[in-house]
């Protein structure tokens, strides 16, 4: 997160920055993000931009904390007249891949998921998408026809398919893999999840 000295920054000096940086995070996946380009783009001395971020991560996680509401959305309606929350994941999983083709932020997104790594992926949804997911699935589960059981905890089924679904993502974009192919296997991993591997 940005430190204190962004907050006064002058408005369209941050803006540019922004600007900059979304730029940036949108045409490369994370490994090949260039600090450099960004601050050359808008003539920013490099120990400038040190007094605003710590490091490129730090920066890199603003900018996709600043768009995480997209995924939010999309599992905020995926709640509308389901009962079921594999249906809900199911669901995320083709609003996620068409909004990567066509969303007005969907470059960002999609290089999120090509670029996605271990470490970026846990600091994202352990202080994000995870809280905010696992509070919107404990509200959905009290009305829900189909409940999920008392013996699991809903934090472990959401980690389990938001890792499915993430991976899922990621794996379609990086490997290139025909979509049929990529949605057949999502579909029958999370089939495996709701009847179990045993007979």
């Amino acid at each position: 997160m940005p430190n204190k000295a962004f907050q006064h920054l002058d408005e369209n000096k941050r803006k540019r920055l922004l600007a900059a940086a979304l730029e940036e995070f949108s045409k490369y996946p994370y490994d090949q993000i260039s600090i450099n380009r960004i601050i050359q783009s808008i003539d920013m001395p490099r120990g400038s931009f040190y007094l605003y971020f710590n490091d490129k991560e730090d920066l890199y996680l603003y900018i996709i904390t600043k768009y995480h509401n997209i995924l939010i959305d999309f599992l905020t309606e995926a709640l509308i007249g389901s009962q079921d929350i594999i249906d809900i994941y199911e669901h995320m999983f083709d609003k996620i891949i068409k909004y990567c083709d066509e969303g007005d932020y969907g470059r960002l997104l999609k290089m999120f998921f090509i670029g996605l790594n271990h470490n970026i992926e846990n600091k994202l949804t352990s202080h994000i998408t995870r809280e905010k997911t696992i509070e919107i699935i404990h509200g959905f589960n009290k009305h829900a026809d189909k409940k999920i059981n008392n013996d699991v905890h809903i934090d472990d089924v959401v980690d389990i398919l938001t890792s499915i679904l993430m991976h899922s993502i990621s794996g379609y974009y990086i490997m290139k893999f025909d979509f049929e192919m990529v949605s057949m296997r999502f579909h029958n991993q999370l089939a495996i999840i709701k009847k179990g591997i045993y007979e």
